[in-house]
């Protein structure tokens, strides 16, 4: 019983490079699109932490209700709450497979998260971030999602401009390019000079 937050929140750690006795101190600097690669698997994983504890008290109100309702061959499990359970365990598994190096599965097993209707920045950006590649189109469908959200715009406006450069749509590489410079620009200054920079 339990969610596998805890477990996964873990790994992506361990992905960093960081122990938990770390995760108080400064925090490790990387490029913009790993930063927001391990901020989106930490974010990926606390969702499924928060889903544990959402079950684990669901949980709780089934074993007050008895063993009735499993006799009736349904459970308190709801097509909804069940739902929720493969959507959870896709997202595990997409999160195991990016910390142990499986980009294939770890595509495929968000896919079928995202199909299922997970509707996250994050998981739009690690989607787009491991679909560059092999499918830029769609990659560039989805990074086009995780833009709008800041914690992935910028290394969202990075791999946009990675795509579209190598598929010779110069225009829109450039265009992409400079608001990645801006908003890396934006990040250096004191927050009450950031307006006036972004004027």
């Amino acid at each position: 019983k339990g969610g596998t937050g805890p477990v996964r929140m873990a790994q992506v750690r361990q992905l960093e490079g960081i122990s938990e006795t770390e995760v108080t101190e400064a925090p490790a600097h990387y490029d913009p699109i790993t930063e927001a690669r391990l901020k989106a698997l930490k974010e990926m994983a606390g969702l499924l932490f928060d889903q544990g504890e959402e079950n684990n008290s669901a949980a709780g109100q089934v074993n007050r209700r008895g063993a009735s309702s499993y006799n009736r061959g349904t459970g308190s499990l709801s097509g909804e709450k069940a739902e929720r359970s493969q959507i959870q365990y896709h997202l595990s598994q997409a999160i195991d497979a990016q910390t142990s190096g499986q980009d294939d599965l770890a595509t495929s097993e968000l896919k079928a998260a995202i199909d299922m209707g997970v509707n996250q920045s994050a998981s739009f950006f690690v989607y787009g971030l491991l679909l560059r590649r092999k499918d830029p189109e769609t990659a560039l469908e989805f990074l086009k999602k995780s833009v709008r959200n800041p914690s992935y715009a910028l290394g969202s406006y990075l791999l946009m401009a990675e795509v579209e450069e190598k598929n010779s749509l110069l225009q829109d590489a450039a265009v992409h390019s400079l608001y990645a410079l801006k908003l890396a620009d934006i990040e250096t200054v004191p927050f009450e000079q950031q307006d006036e920079l972004n004027q």
